[in-house]
Protein backbone atom coordinates (compact mmCIF):
# COMPACT_ATOMS: atom_id res chain seq x y z
CA UNK A 1 0.00 0.00 0.00
CA UNK A 2 1.26 3.29 -1.22
CA UNK A 3 2.58 6.10 1.79
CA UNK A 4 2.06 8.85 -0.46
CA UNK A 5 -0.98 10.25 -2.22
CA UNK A 6 -2.41 8.02 -5.30
CA UNK A 7 -3.93 4.97 -6.33
CA UNK A 8 -2.80 1.74 -5.03
CA UNK A 9 -3.62 -1.68 -6.27
CA UNK A 10 -5.47 -3.47 -2.95
CA UNK A 11 -3.62 -7.08 -1.94
CA UNK A 12 -5.99 -10.12 -2.98
CA UNK A 13 -4.93 -13.07 -1.09
CA UNK A 14 -6.27 -16.89 -1.13
CA UNK A 15 -9.06 -17.69 0.90
CA UNK A 16 -7.20 -20.12 3.52
CA UNK A 17 -4.83 -17.68 4.58
CA UNK A 18 -3.48 -18.91 8.14
CA UNK A 19 -4.82 -16.39 11.26
CA UNK A 20 -1.00 -16.01 11.63
CA UNK A 21 0.15 -14.21 8.63
CA UNK A 22 -3.79 -12.06 7.91
CA UNK A 23 -2.95 -10.68 11.76
CA UNK A 24 0.76 -9.96 11.45
CA UNK A 25 -0.57 -8.64 7.45
CA UNK A 26 -3.54 -6.84 7.57
CA UNK A 27 -5.24 -6.67 10.80
CA UNK A 28 -2.74 -5.66 13.32
CA UNK A 29 -1.66 -2.84 11.02
CA UNK A 30 -5.00 -2.60 9.60
CA UNK A 31 -4.92 -2.41 5.77
CA UNK A 32 -7.38 -3.81 3.46
CA UNK A 33 -7.03 -6.64 1.91
CA UNK A 34 -9.24 -9.08 -0.40
CA UNK A 35 -9.66 -12.58 0.92
CA UNK A 36 -10.65 -14.33 -2.62
CA UNK A 37 -13.00 -17.16 -2.52
CA UNK A 38 -13.15 -17.30 1.30
CA UNK A 39 -17.07 -17.66 1.20
CA UNK A 40 -16.80 -19.81 -2.40
CA UNK A 41 -17.92 -23.07 -0.28
CA UNK A 42 -20.78 -21.47 1.87
CA UNK A 43 -24.75 -23.03 0.70
CA UNK A 44 -25.30 -19.10 1.38
CA UNK A 45 -24.52 -18.16 -2.66
CA UNK A 46 -26.39 -20.69 -3.62
CA UNK A 47 -29.47 -20.59 -1.45
CA UNK A 48 -29.55 -16.59 -0.83
CA UNK A 49 -32.22 -14.62 -2.23
CA UNK A 50 -34.44 -12.19 -1.23
CA UNK A 51 -37.57 -14.42 -1.00
CA UNK A 52 -35.77 -16.82 1.00
CA UNK A 53 -33.84 -14.92 3.61
CA UNK A 54 -37.98 -13.00 4.03
CA UNK A 55 -39.20 -16.72 4.98
CA UNK A 56 -35.88 -17.38 7.33
CA UNK A 57 -36.21 -13.78 9.02
CA UNK A 58 -39.80 -12.90 9.03
CA UNK A 59 -40.31 -14.55 12.15
CA UNK A 60 -37.00 -14.52 13.93
CA UNK A 61 -37.61 -12.44 16.73
CA UNK A 62 -33.72 -11.02 17.25
CA UNK A 63 -33.73 -9.50 13.48
CA UNK A 64 -33.75 -5.73 13.68
CA UNK A 65 -34.35 -3.30 10.29
CA UNK A 66 -31.29 -0.82 10.45
CA UNK A 67 -32.14 1.60 8.13
CA UNK A 68 -30.07 0.32 5.28
CA UNK A 69 -29.53 -3.14 6.07
CA UNK A 70 -30.59 -6.34 8.65
CA UNK A 71 -29.00 -6.68 12.00
CA UNK A 72 -28.98 -10.20 13.09
CA UNK A 73 -27.91 -12.34 16.31
CA UNK A 74 -24.41 -14.23 15.78
CA UNK A 75 -26.76 -17.40 15.96
CA UNK A 76 -28.98 -17.20 13.26
CA UNK A 77 -28.91 -18.27 9.47
CA UNK A 78 -25.44 -20.20 10.39
CA UNK A 79 -26.06 -23.00 8.34
CA UNK A 80 -26.06 -21.01 5.54
CA UNK A 81 -21.87 -19.99 6.13
CA UNK A 82 -19.41 -20.89 8.31
CA UNK A 83 -16.78 -18.71 10.69
CA UNK A 84 -13.24 -18.22 9.31
CA UNK A 85 -10.68 -19.28 11.49
CA UNK A 86 -9.24 -15.44 11.49
CA UNK A 87 -12.98 -14.50 12.36
CA UNK A 88 -13.55 -17.04 15.14
CA UNK A 89 -10.59 -16.03 17.10
CA UNK A 90 -11.53 -12.90 17.27
CA UNK A 91 -14.10 -13.87 19.96
CA UNK A 92 -11.73 -12.39 22.93
CA UNK A 93 -13.52 -10.04 25.23
CA UNK A 94 -9.57 -9.26 26.44
CA UNK A 95 -8.96 -7.66 22.70
CA UNK A 96 -12.41 -6.98 21.25
CA UNK A 97 -15.92 -5.10 22.92
CA UNK A 98 -18.11 -7.46 22.71
CA UNK A 99 -21.00 -7.65 20.11
CA UNK A 100 -24.48 -9.91 20.91
CA UNK A 101 -25.45 -8.78 16.83
CA UNK A 102 -22.22 -8.21 14.68
CA UNK A 103 -23.33 -9.71 11.83
CA UNK A 104 -25.67 -7.57 9.25
CA UNK A 105 -27.35 -8.61 5.43
CA UNK A 106 -27.51 -5.95 2.69
CA UNK A 107 -29.62 -6.68 0.07
CA UNK A 108 -29.23 -3.90 -3.25
CA UNK A 109 -30.18 -3.43 -6.78
CA UNK A 110 -28.38 -2.71 -9.51
CA UNK A 111 -26.41 0.98 -9.26
CA UNK A 112 -27.42 1.04 -5.53
CA UNK A 113 -25.03 3.81 -4.25
CA UNK A 114 -23.81 4.28 -0.56
CA UNK A 115 -22.13 7.11 -0.90
CA UNK A 116 -18.93 8.81 0.73
CA UNK A 117 -18.67 7.83 4.51
CA UNK A 118 -16.21 5.69 7.04
CA UNK A 119 -18.21 3.16 9.47
CA UNK A 120 -19.05 4.56 12.76
CA UNK A 121 -17.39 2.42 16.52
CA UNK A 122 -14.16 2.46 14.60
CA UNK A 123 -14.91 -0.92 13.19
CA UNK A 124 -13.33 -3.47 11.90
CA UNK A 125 -15.17 -4.62 8.79
CA UNK A 126 -15.52 -8.07 7.19
CA UNK A 127 -17.67 -7.96 4.03
CA UNK A 128 -18.54 -10.89 1.80
CA UNK A 129 -20.18 -10.86 -1.41
CA UNK A 130 -22.72 -13.27 -1.41
CA UNK A 131 -24.71 -12.47 -4.52
CA UNK A 132 -23.63 -10.14 -7.42
CA UNK A 133 -21.16 -7.94 -7.76
CA UNK A 134 -19.60 -4.58 -6.19
CA UNK A 135 -17.55 -1.89 -7.08
CA UNK A 136 -15.61 -0.43 -3.95
CA UNK A 137 -13.46 3.17 -3.84
CA UNK A 138 -11.87 3.29 -0.72
CA UNK A 139 -9.63 6.06 0.51
CA UNK A 140 -6.93 6.19 3.55
CA UNK A 141 -7.59 7.58 6.88
CA UNK A 142 -3.99 8.98 6.51
CA UNK A 143 -5.47 11.04 4.28
CA UNK A 144 -9.05 11.78 4.88
CA UNK A 145 -11.40 13.88 2.81
CA UNK A 146 -13.84 16.83 4.53
CA UNK A 147 -17.02 15.50 6.33
CA UNK A 148 -20.05 16.95 8.10
CA UNK A 149 -19.14 18.44 11.31
CA UNK A 150 -19.22 15.59 13.84
CA UNK A 151 -20.71 13.03 11.60
CA UNK A 152 -19.00 9.98 9.44
CA UNK A 153 -20.25 11.48 5.77
CA UNK A 154 -17.86 12.85 3.52
CA UNK A 155 -19.31 16.36 2.23
CA UNK A 156 -20.51 16.22 -1.24
CA UNK A 157 -18.93 16.88 -3.67
CA UNK A 158 -17.49 15.29 -7.24
CA UNK A 159 -15.62 11.92 -6.56
CA UNK A 160 -12.29 13.32 -8.36
CA UNK A 161 -12.13 15.77 -6.04
CA UNK A 162 -12.64 13.73 -2.96
CA UNK A 163 -9.52 11.55 -4.23
CA UNK A 164 -7.27 14.82 -5.01
CA UNK A 165 -4.16 14.09 -3.26
CA UNK A 166 -5.72 10.74 -1.44
CA UNK A 167 -4.33 7.50 -1.06
CA UNK A 168 -6.77 5.30 -2.52
CA UNK A 169 -7.84 2.49 -4.49
CA UNK A 170 -10.61 1.01 -6.77
CA UNK A 171 -11.87 -2.63 -7.58
CA UNK A 172 -14.80 -4.86 -7.17
CA UNK A 173 -15.96 -7.54 -5.35
CA UNK A 174 -17.16 -10.75 -6.47
CA UNK A 175 -19.59 -13.99 -5.03
CA UNK A 176 -17.23 -15.62 -2.46
CA UNK A 177 -14.56 -12.83 -2.32
CA UNK A 178 -14.66 -11.00 1.65
CA UNK A 179 -12.89 -7.52 1.67
CA UNK A 180 -11.36 -6.83 5.16
CA UNK A 181 -12.07 -2.78 5.62
CA UNK A 182 -9.73 -1.48 8.40
CA UNK A 183 -11.19 1.24 10.75
CA UNK A 184 -11.91 4.38 9.39
CA UNK A 185 -11.33 3.87 5.73
CA UNK A 186 -13.63 6.05 3.97
CA UNK A 187 -15.48 4.09 1.06
CA UNK A 188 -18.44 4.24 -1.58
CA UNK A 189 -19.85 1.42 -2.86
CA UNK A 190 -21.92 0.81 -6.08
CA UNK A 191 -24.24 -2.47 -6.96
CA UNK A 192 -23.37 -3.70 -10.09
CA UNK A 193 -25.98 -6.58 -10.60
CA UNK A 194 -29.39 -7.14 -10.61
CA UNK A 195 -29.72 -8.13 -6.92
CA UNK A 196 -26.56 -7.87 -4.46
CA UNK A 197 -26.59 -9.48 -1.04
CA UNK A 198 -23.38 -8.58 1.21
CA UNK A 199 -22.92 -10.34 4.46
CA UNK A 200 -20.78 -8.50 6.61
CA UNK A 201 -19.27 -8.95 10.51
CA UNK A 202 -17.77 -5.94 12.29
CA UNK A 203 -15.53 -5.73 15.26
CA UNK A 204 -14.37 -2.52 17.65
CA UNK A 205 -10.77 -3.51 19.24
CA UNK A 206 -9.92 -2.42 22.77
CA UNK A 207 -6.68 -0.84 21.91
CA UNK A 208 -5.08 0.26 18.11
CA UNK A 209 -1.69 1.33 17.92
CA UNK A 210 -2.22 2.55 14.30
CA UNK A 211 -2.77 6.42 14.53
CA UNK A 212 -4.05 8.89 12.00
CA UNK A 213 -5.81 12.02 11.02
CA UNK A 214 -9.07 10.44 10.77
CA UNK A 215 -8.52 8.49 14.38
CA UNK A 216 -7.39 11.35 16.04
CA UNK A 217 -10.82 13.30 14.51
CA UNK A 218 -13.04 10.25 15.71
CA UNK A 219 -11.58 10.42 19.02
CA UNK A 220 -12.27 13.53 19.89
CA UNK A 221 -16.13 13.47 18.33
CA UNK A 222 -16.90 9.99 20.86
CA UNK A 223 -14.54 11.82 23.76
CA UNK A 224 -17.09 15.01 23.65
CA UNK A 225 -20.25 11.72 22.73
CA UNK A 226 -18.62 10.89 26.40
CA UNK A 227 -18.54 13.27 28.13
CA UNK A 228 -21.84 15.41 27.35
CA UNK A 229 -23.54 11.84 27.14
CA UNK A 230 -22.01 10.97 30.56
CA UNK A 231 -21.98 14.31 32.40
CA UNK A 232 -22.75 15.02 36.13
CA UNK A 233 -25.31 17.59 35.68
CA UNK A 234 -28.67 16.35 34.95
CA UNK A 235 -29.52 19.59 32.75
CA UNK A 236 -26.43 19.12 30.20
CA UNK A 237 -27.94 14.99 29.64
CA UNK A 238 -31.24 16.33 29.48
CA UNK A 239 -30.24 18.93 26.76
CA UNK A 240 -27.83 16.79 24.33
CA UNK A 241 -30.73 13.99 24.76
CA UNK A 242 -33.00 16.31 23.04
CA UNK A 243 -30.41 17.35 20.79
CA UNK A 244 -29.47 14.23 19.29
CA UNK A 245 -33.66 13.85 18.89
CA UNK A 246 -33.67 17.17 16.55
CA UNK A 247 -30.57 17.04 14.28
CA UNK A 248 -30.91 14.66 11.22
CA UNK A 249 -29.31 10.64 11.59
CA UNK A 250 -26.04 11.38 9.82
CA UNK A 251 -24.82 14.13 12.46
CA UNK A 252 -25.69 11.79 15.30
CA UNK A 253 -22.52 10.57 17.72
CA UNK A 254 -23.04 6.49 19.25
CA UNK A 255 -20.87 5.10 21.19
CA UNK A 256 -22.13 1.46 22.20
CA UNK A 257 -19.63 0.21 24.83
CA UNK A 258 -18.51 1.05 28.26
CA UNK A 259 -15.15 2.45 27.65
CA UNK A 260 -13.26 4.39 25.06
CA UNK A 261 -11.35 2.38 22.48
CA UNK A 262 -7.23 2.85 23.78
CA UNK A 263 -5.31 4.50 21.56
CA UNK A 264 -2.07 6.32 21.28
CA UNK A 265 -3.71 9.81 19.97
CA UNK A 266 -2.63 12.56 22.18
CA UNK A 267 -4.32 15.83 22.41
CA UNK A 268 -4.05 19.28 23.33
CA UNK A 269 -6.12 22.03 24.85
CA UNK A 270 -5.19 23.44 21.54
CA UNK A 271 -6.09 20.97 19.46
CA UNK A 272 -8.97 20.00 21.03
CA UNK A 273 -10.28 23.47 20.58
CA UNK A 274 -9.00 23.89 17.17
CA UNK A 275 -11.03 20.66 16.28
CA UNK A 276 -14.39 22.08 17.46
CA UNK A 277 -13.77 25.01 16.02
CA UNK A 278 -13.02 23.60 12.51
CA UNK A 279 -16.24 21.39 12.93
CA UNK A 280 -18.38 24.42 13.93
CA UNK A 281 -16.87 26.15 10.87
CA UNK A 282 -18.28 23.47 8.63
CA UNK A 283 -21.95 23.87 10.04
CA UNK A 284 -22.72 26.82 7.33
CA UNK A 285 -21.96 24.32 4.44
CA UNK A 286 -23.91 21.22 6.05
CA UNK A 287 -27.06 24.21 5.72
CA UNK A 288 -26.46 25.24 2.78
CA UNK A 289 -26.15 21.36 1.00
CA UNK A 290 -28.97 20.27 3.33
CA UNK A 291 -31.43 19.72 0.18
CA UNK A 292 -28.49 17.78 -1.51
CA UNK A 293 -28.38 15.96 1.57
CA UNK A 294 -31.43 14.92 1.43
CA UNK A 295 -31.86 13.89 -1.65
CA UNK A 296 -28.98 11.61 -1.37
CA UNK A 297 -30.34 9.47 1.61
CA UNK A 298 -33.83 9.08 0.00
CA UNK A 299 -31.89 7.65 -3.01
CA UNK A 300 -29.83 5.13 -0.40
CA UNK A 301 -31.59 1.81 -0.76
CA UNK A 302 -33.24 0.56 2.03
CA UNK A 303 -33.12 -2.89 3.84
CA UNK A 304 -36.17 -4.59 3.07
CA UNK A 305 -39.04 -4.84 5.97
CA UNK A 306 -40.29 -7.84 6.80
CA UNK A 307 -43.25 -8.10 8.61
CA UNK A 308 -41.81 -8.94 12.31
CA UNK A 309 -39.09 -7.74 12.07
CA UNK A 310 -38.63 -4.75 14.72
CA UNK A 311 -37.25 -1.48 13.67
CA UNK A 312 -33.94 -0.24 15.49
CA UNK A 313 -33.44 3.74 14.83
CA UNK A 314 -29.94 3.74 15.63
CA UNK A 315 -28.26 2.74 12.84
CA UNK A 316 -25.26 1.10 14.96
CA UNK A 317 -22.40 1.96 12.47
CA UNK A 318 -23.68 3.88 9.44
Amino acid sequence: MRDKPGFFEIPRVRGDISCEDFYRDYFEPEAPVIIEGAGREWPALEKWNPDYLRERLSSEPSVKHVVLFLLLDNDVLTEDFSYPDFISKLDDPAKIFPYKSNTRIWINSRNNISAWHFDTGVVNNFNTQIIGRKEWTIVSPQTPPKCYPFSNFVVLEEDEEILKNKIYTKFVTNPGDMLYLPPLWYHKVRALDERNINLMWVFTKRKTSVSSPALARDELRYRMHWYLARNRSAAVKKIYASLLTQVPGFLKITWHFDQLIETDVMHTRWSRASWLFKELSMLGKTIVTMPKIRKQLRTSEKAPRFSSVSTKTDSAGY
